[in-house]
């Protein structure tokens, strides 16, 4: 179940990477990240997204 569960946030991750936007949580709600408006924060957490999946694959 978690290693699918990983694969998954590692296709969404590749997929945001790909498009240039993704969505994460920001306080009680969901914010919009766009690479193009804010760089760092885009990849930072991407970068988030990508480690979780790793962890989701290989730890649990």
């Amino acid at each position: 179940m978690f290693k699918l569960l990983g694969v998954l946030v590692l296709a969404y991750a590749g997929w945001a990477a790909w498009r240039g936007e993704l969505q994460a949580r920001s306080g009680f709600r969901w914010a919009l990240i766009r690479r193009t408006e804010s760089p760092g924060y885009f990849w930072a957490v991407l970068a988030c997204y990508v480690l979780l999946g790793i962890a989701l694959s290989t730890v649990f």
